[in-house]
């Protein structure tokens, strides 16, 4: 599990807080290489520049269920769409942690550790059923 898919649950909310805003601006924190559609239809990675200004259009999720944004560059027409993960979008884009955290409610780094340590757990648990189911009740014990 990653915090793509956490968000992937908040995908509706997060899409109506974007058309709310009649969809925000945001500008790209640092260097990036990004995938883009260009207006052909093709898709290609490009690098683009930091200080880049993108408006927010939509949000879906992906097929590996993580939260995909979908923005248009306000400066340039060399392409008509960039997409990002939401993952990489809270990093990279100014405004969207706090856009992303103010619609869910929730602090997403400690729901994610808390996740992460529930998985752990929850393995750990299984791995020493199935070692004590082949070793005997006698395994662990000592």
């Amino acid at each position: 599990m990653n915090k793509n898919e956490l968000l992937a649950e908040y995908e509706n909310k997060i899409q109506n807080e974007i058309d709310a805003l009649e969809h925000p601006t945001v500008d790209l924190l640092i260097p990036y290489k990004a995938t883009v559609k260009r207006a052909n239809g093709s898709y290609s990675k490009i690098s683009i520049n930091a200080g880049e200004k993108f408006r927010i259009m939509s949000c879906y999720t992906g097929k590996r269920n993580g939260l995909i944004f979908v923005m248009k560059p306000v400066y340039t027409d060399s392409y008509a769409y960039m997409e990002m993960s939401a993952e990489d979008a809270m990093e990279n884009l100014s405004g969207v942690a706090m856009l992303v955290e103010e619609v869910t409610g929730v602090n997403l780094d400690e729901t994610f550790k808390t996740k992460v340590k529930e998985k752990v757990e929850e393995t750990t648990q299984q791995q020493f059923e199935e070692r004590q189911h082949d070793y005997g009740d006698t395994y662990g014990s000592w």
